[in-house]
């Protein structure tokens, strides 16, 4: 019961925070606080393991990602600087991609070895559109074998390690 409270408190506190980053930042910084708020959010739920704070983070993670994907002012907030690679463009995208990395190793770590099922149905079984799985192979959690996917044409095209 102590627990749940203090996860409700945690949400209600990291809700206030999400609305109160646009409010306080503009611009690239709203999807850099967003993506460092995904990581710290993914850290309260390693401690606090309430699903509900994975799939707060999921969403900040999701919304980032259409910021930085589906905005395309984003590359014109500045002019192009002289410095081809070391600008404000490393950081706007090499910040969240940093934080995504962090979040997805902590998530990696803790949730894979405890799939629910329909998380193993989403992440293992979900045929992706022009893909599917090698006939006779069947992905599981515990298999540590690599398969290949085979396009329409059934020559290979991507391995999967591990």
């Amino acid at each position: 019961m102590r627990r749940a409270r203090l996860v409700w408190f945690s949400a209600a506190a990291l809700g206030f925070v999400s609305v109160a980053i646009p409010l306080q930042l503009e611009r690239e910084w709203i999807t850099i606080g967003w993506a460092l708020e995904a990581l710290a959010v993914t850290l309260l739920w390693r401690r606090l393991d309430h699903p509900g704070l994975k799939y707060f983070a999921l969403a900040l993670i999701a919304s980032v990602t259409v910021r930085l994907v589906g905005n395309e002012a984003v590359l014109g907030y500045y002019p192009r600087p002289a410095w081809r690679i070391v600008n404000w463009l490393l950081y706007t995208y090499g910040l969240p991609a940093a934080a995504f990395v962090a979040a997805s190793s902590i998530l990696a770590a803790s949730e894979l070895p405890r799939l629910r099922a329909w998380e193993r149905i989403t992440i293992y079984q979900r045929r992706i559109r022009g893909w599917r799985p090698r006939p006779g192979s069947r992905p599981s959690s515990s298999s540590s074998s690599g398969s290949t996917l085979r396009s329409r044409t059934g020559s290979p095209t991507v391995r999967r390690c591990g």
